[in-house]
This record gives C-alpha cells, sequence and structure tokens, in this order.
C-alpha cells in the first residue's frame, strides 16, 4: 500500500490497526516474531488486531514480507510486545498527530470529543452519558475480515 512516506511506511490510516494489535499482546504469551508464522496469523487473526492486519497484508501484497512490510518486519526482531507498542506510539504522533494536514480531518464527536485547551488542565473529559458505559466491563471483541 502506497502511504505518505511511501510504498514501505504503514498508511496512516492502518497505523491504528498494528498499535492497538501490539498493546492487546503485551503481557501474553505470543512473541513479536511469531506473527512472521502464516499458520500462527490465520490461528490469532479473529482475536488480536495486529494479526487481523497482518492476514489482510498477506491477502493483498506478494513476496517476502521483508520487502513488501519492512516496518512492520522490524517489529519482529524487538524482545517485547511493550517495546513494540511504544516505538509504535512515538512513530504515531510523530508521523500521524503531529501533522496538521492528517490531524485536520479528524472526525470528533461523542466518542472523540474535542475540548477546548483553557489553558490551566489538560485531558479529555469524559460526558456524563459515557461515565457510567466505561464502567462496565468491555467484552472481548472477535474481529473478521472486515478490514
Amino acid at each position: 500500500m502506497l502511504s505518505s512516506k511511501g510504498a514501505w511506511g504503514l498508511d496512516d490510516y492502518q497505523f491504528l490497526v498494528f498499535l492497538w494489535g501490539a498493546s492487546q499482546l503485551i503481557n501474553t504469551p505470543i512473541q513479536p516474531s511469531d506473527f512472521l508464522k502464516p499458520q500462527l496469523v490465520e490461528s490469532h487473526r479473529s482475536r488480536y488486531l495486529f494479526f487481523l492486519g497482518v492476514a489482510f497484508i498477506h491477502r493483498v501484497k506478494t513476496g517476502p514480507f521483508h520487502e513488501h512490510s519492512a516496518m512492520l518486519h522490524q517489529i519482529s526482531e524487538l524482545p517485547s510486545w511493550s517495546k513494540a507498542n511504544s516505538g509504535l506510539i512515538k512513530m504515531y504522533d510523530g508521523e500521524v498527530l503531529s501533522k496538521f494536514p492528517i490531524v485536520q480531518h479528524i472526525q470528533f464527536g461523542r466518542l472523540l470529543p474535542f475540548v477546548k485547551y483553557d489553558g490551566q488542565s489538560l485531558g479529555v473529559k469524559t460526558p456524563p452519558e459515557q461515565q457510567q458505559a466505561t464502567k462496565q466491563r468491555m467484552p472481548v471483541p472477535q474481529f473478521t475480515d472486515a478490514i
């Protein structure tokens, strides 16, 4: 996929699948190198976003993974998902959130409210109608090939 960083970078819209997916995998027995094993991608794609993203790449790209998805391949060499997650967060901040041409298109609303900075406090305040919903435990999602 062609991205703002060329054919070998992560697309801005694809980034969150891998960032959230790496977060899901922290403290699991699954290692970063496991997503290079096609049989594990197949068995984990319905439970973990990272593996779902890799399965999608396998469907749309051909050739050696390290050639068409070099940036993702580098994640397989990291010692832990925590390290992968922290690197992806820094990259997302630098390549997406810090770029006005990208963030100007973010849709704000009930799920992602825009709170004007008042010069004194930081943080997003949860609307009252969502406070009760966030206290309830969310079920573990099952993912499909909807990407």
